[in-house]
């Protein structure tokens, strides 16, 4: 689960995809996507103390520098009828001004090192405003370090 976030697949389907054409071998029981997905939500918060442990034997702590960043990602499309959608609880409408896209969805915040290493990340609504993000990015900075 983790693979996916250092090859640069547009979508999960197109890694599952690569995955089963390239490693069938290695993996001949391969789950499909809605189950890739539901078993990757539920291992969010241990895939994230995995993440953190890595950072620091990346040496994340000792970095004086790191770059925060947010990207767009759509849950549905604009115009499409959310009421029956899984999202209507947790995204929200919003505009990234980089694009000139409105979307309905979430944005991304993620925190990194200045040679690119990852240390943390929060998906948030589409209408949080990037500064209080970007707080509590930080908030996680300062309570690791002391």
């Amino acid at each position: 689960m983790m693979a996916i976030d250092y090859f640069e697949f547009t979508s999960e389907r197109r890694f599952i995809s690569f995955v089963k054409s390239n490693y069938s071998d290695l993996f001949p029981k391969l789950v499909s996507q809605s189950q890739f997905n539901r078993r990757t939500r539920s291992l969010r918060f241990l895939l994230n103390r995995l993440r953190e442990d890595l950072a620091y034997q990346l040496g994340v702590y000792f970095e004086q520098y790191f770059i925060i960043d947010t990207t767009p990602i759509l849950a549905v499309g604009y115009r499409r009828d959310k009421s029956q959608s899984n999202f209507l609880d947790s995204a929200d409408y919003g505009y990234c001004s980089a694009r000139g896209l409105n979307y309905f969805g979430y944005n991304l915040v993620v925190l990194c090192t200045l040679s690119g290493i990852s240390y943390s990340f929060e998906l948030v609504p589409a209408s949080t405003d990037e500064r209080v993000a970007a707080d509590e990015i930080l908030d996680t900075l300062t309570k690791k370090s002391v």
